[in-house]
């Protein structure tokens, strides 16, 4: 909602700051990160209330809780170059030219459909 609602501060703050412990319907408990703002708490318990037209109880806790949304979102960066540079094409690719280095890593494009023995749309077949 704070990205649909163009909210940028209270999302970067969700995303590095919330360290998710419980969510129910009407309910979010969370442990405060290091260096959080204080009232994120009531900033979101305010927040939902304008955007939903209920109140929420947002609650901090002294549990664990996940690992935050940007913490996730980095350590699927790093995975998926750990795989990619374990790759023996990508290997070979890094061997063969010095100083090249993994920059980004994007998930293949879906192979496109099988239209089996449908002719192109410029054929001459005159049944088309």
């Amino acid at each position: 909602l704070a990205d649909e609602r163009r909210d940028i501060g209270l999302k970067m703050a969700l995303e590095r700051d919330v360290h998710l412990v419980r969510f129910e319907d009407g309910r979010i408990e969370f442990r405060l990160a290091e260096g959080g703002r204080p009232t994120l708490a009531t900033d979101l318990g305010n927040a939902l209330l304008a955007w939903t037209g209920r109140r929420w109880a947002v609650t901090l806790s002294q549990e664990d809780g996940e690992a935050t949304l940007d913490a996730r979102a980095k350590a699927a960066v790093q995975s998926r170059h750990q795989g990619a540079a374990s790759h023996p094409l990508v290997q070979a690719v890094l061997k063969n030219f010095p100083g090249a280095q993994i920059v980004d890593v994007r998930d293949k494009a879906p192979d496109p459909p099988d239209l089996g023995d449908v002719p192109p749309p410029d054929s001459d077949d005159p049944d088309l």
